[in-house]
């Protein structure tokens, strides 16, 4: 309250704001007077006030979360008219919503009142003309804002200076009644000993077990390499690459018959294909190639006679995250919505456990926190009514209320209850 009725609008440091709303203090508007006066307001001009002139609106009422951003080319200039664009918002439960609308004449659009929780897919496709390769969508909402952590032993706790002794009191005996608690019911377990074997998970698009050889492709080995030949040229023994780029050809060694050597069998992510079908592939799109000689190709039967070069694609993967790709004219992005709604836990112990559970009926309870409720509304007179169970300490509780008006008034309540 003393943020919103004064704080925010004088300038500098306010020393202790809330003195000056507390009814206890019998000269607090003497002081107030005194506290405007030397600070004075800042935001606006009484001229303008007096003239009725109304700054205008830049920012204004969000009924709902919005994606705001631009179209513009790759080099970032303007698109040159209007965009059509299609909208679809993957939320948390696989639930999709789609939207339509276009940019203005200088590439700007927006979609507003959304509503969505948690991390949300964001998919935004832009049309103009035959072809989509001119456009680049940016969004305004991609610069999240930064988290600062502190790392304690403990949950944070705000409390006043003299209540530092009272606060650590109950913490020793909460702490003291749970190791209590432990030293009741523990009990001592003779050895276990678990045997299992590590869970790889299997790659579909293989049906064999273990390649006799295999290149895993890096930025390292397949820099400047134009193929896939040229990368495991020289890499795996007994596999002969003769020429370079696009007329290179490749030979298993003993892949020979009566009729004379027999060309490997190539294999693209699990689909038998020839060597123009894997040569044009490029070699950033690679994830590994696994080659099977001899016995090991002949789960392929026949057609593995001359050897088996298996090339496994980066997409092809069942774990690809396909999210990551760059589409020309289309934005995927995942932005923040609003957190999930939580509730307050709060033990009911008018509840009785089933005597069968085997469980105490309750521990000894030693909450900080009682009771907290984010919305409560008051009848035609102002009266609400709320109910929560105390802890077992017999000590004060101390109640905070804060509300605001349907005219946008806030307002702060407090007192103290005493538990016998």
């Amino acid at each position: 309250m003393s943020h919103l009725l004064l704080s925010s609008d004088l300038t500098g440091t306010i020393e202790q704001p809330a003195w000056y709303f507390d009814a206890a203090h019998e000269n607090r508007w003497i002081m107030l007077d005194l506290l405007l006066m030397t600070q004075g307001w800042r935001r606006f001009a009484w001229s303008d006030i007096l003239a009725g002139t109304i700054p205008p609106i830049n920012y204004p009422v969000e009924r709902g979360l919005s994606l705001t951003g631009r179209v513009v080319r790759p080099n970032g200039k303007d698109i040159g008219g209007k965009v059509n664009l299609n909208f679809m918002v993957v939320k948390k439960d696989s639930t999709r919503d789609f939207l339509l609308g276009e940019s203005d004449e200088t590439g700007n659009f927006g979609a507003y009142d959304l509503n969505f929780t948690d991390t949300t897919l964001v998919r935004i496709q832009g049309v103009k003309g035959r072809a989509n390769r001119d456009l680049v969508i940016r969004l305004d909402q991609l610069l999240l804002p930064t988290v600062t952590m502190t790392k304690v032993p403990y949950n944070p706790v705000e409390f006043q200076r003299d209540e530092l002794a009272e606060f650590m009191k109950r913490a020793s005996e909460y702490l003291a009644m749970e190791r209590q608690i432990r030293r009741n019911g523990e009990v001592l377990l003779n050895a276990v000993t678990v045997k299992a074997k590590k869970y790889v998970e299997r790659d579909s698009r293989v049906i064999y077990s273990n390649p006799d050889a295999s290149v895993k492709f890096t930025t390292l080995n397949s820099a400047g390499r134009q193929t896939i030949l040229d990368v495991i040229q020289g890499q795996i023994p007994g596999v002969q690459v003769t020429g370079s780029g696009f007329q290179a050809r490749v030979q298993i060694r003993g892949a020979v018959n009566f009729s004379g050597p027999v060309a490997p069998l190539f294999v693209l992510d699990g689909m038998p294909t020839d060597l123009q079908g894997v040569i044009n592939i490029p070699v950033s799109d690679v994830d590994r190639v696994d080659v099977l000689k001899g016995a090991s190709a002949a789960i392929y039967g026949s057609r593995g006679g001359g050897g088996v070069i298996s090339v496994l694609t980066k997409r092809g993967a069942p774990d690809y995250d396909f999210t990551n790709d760059v589409t020309p004219g289309t934005l995927l992005a995942k932005l923040p919505g609003y957190a999930p709604v939580r509730e307050f836990y709060s033990p009911q112990y008018d509840v009785k456990k089933p005597e069968h559970s085997g469980a105490p009926d309750r521990q000894p309870d030693y909450r900080a926190t009682l009771f907290w409720a984010p919305m409560i509304q008051t009848d035609a007179e102002g009266k609400a009514s709320v109910s929560f169970f105390t802890s077992d300490a017999r000590n004060n509780i101390r109640f905070r209320a804060e509300g605001v008006t349907v005219n946008g008034m806030p307002g702060v309540g407090q007192g103290v209850v005493s538990v016998e």
